[in-house]
């Protein structure tokens, strides 16, 4: 399923005032105060066409919500896509299946989907790429082996890793998972 993409070429994100997110096609209920400028930006090529492209990442920490944006760079012209503003407390480009062809997009999100014994919202994993010119998810978070607290990409023999803290019981649990095209498997458990 993909993101609608939204075009944001007259307010180009950076300020994100209530004329964006209404001219952007943001919902009536998010807040100017939601989501703050980026608090991240990457360059690098997202979509595999060897075109350098930005990719923003915009998030409040408070509220836990964001929004990623991104300037495609393509035939030497620029065009801009944006997921709609999602609940987002972690968004970092990764090199899951390797460093050929475009990164993935690995973002944490919160979820009322009962996997665990997670209170409702709980943190959860999805990744994204830009398929086609739009924002897609790729894949949106089954469950991982235990709850999840927090995770940090690492890389590893050229391939970037999932670091995850996880809840077990009243401890806490490091395991590193690997993607497998589909999804992540535990690459090595701390316990």
């Amino acid at each position: 399923m993909s993101a609608r993409p939204t075009k944001i070429t007259r307010c180009r994100c950076l300020l994100l005032s209530a004329w964006c997110l209404a001219s952007c096609g943001v919902g009536a209920h998010a807040q100017v105060e939601d989501v703050r400028p980026a608090d991240t930006r990457f360059d690098l090529d997202l979509d595999g066409d060897a075109c350098p492209d930005v990719l923003r990442v915009f998030t409040n920490k408070q509220t836990e919500l964001g929004l990623m944006h991104a300037e495609l760079c393509s035939d030497g012209e620029a065009r801009e896509v944006s997921t709609a503003i999602m609940p987002m407390w972690f968004a970092q480009p990764a090199w899951l299946a390797g460093e050929s062809g475009a990164p993935f997009v690995v973002v944490g999100t919160l979820s009322n989907q009962r996997r665990h014994d997670e209170p409702d919202p709980h943190r959860t994993v999805h990744v994204w790429s830009i398929q086609d010119g739009r924002w897609s998810a790729v894949w949106r978070g089954s469950a991982l082996a235990r709850p999840l607290i927090d995770v940090a990409i690492v890389r590893r023999d050229g391939v970037d890793l999932l670091v995850a803290n996880e809840r077990s019981g009243d401890r806490v649990v490091v395991t590193t998972y690997a993607w497998n095209g589909f999804g992540f498997i535990a690459a090595a458990p701390s316990d």
